[in-house]
């Protein structure tokens, strides 16, 4: 017989999830909001895990998913 496990709840929210929303917000409203709020802050609406994002750490990302698609790889990575 098996032995029993119980579900668990995992969410799967990150930084590169809440970048990957903002791109579909388009460059100039979120230079808009850096411009007004300094910061981009964002909270996922499954776990409530909050995420502030510098435009240097937008930045960051953008670097990253740009060479992740150079590459051909998935970004962001899969866990």
């Amino acid at each position: 017989m098996a032995s029993e496990s119980l579900p668990t709840y995992r969410c799967t929210c990150s930084a590169e999830k809440v970048f990957r929303a903002l791109s579909l917000l388009g460059e100039e409203e979120v230079e808009d909001i850096l411009a007004k709020e300094g910061v981009i802050d964002a909270k996922c609406e499954f776990c409530a895990e909050r995420y502030e994002l510098t435009r240097e750490q937008l930045i960051e990302l953008r670097e990253q998913a740009l060479a992740a698609a150079a590459a051909g790889e998935p970004w962001p990575a899969t866990r």
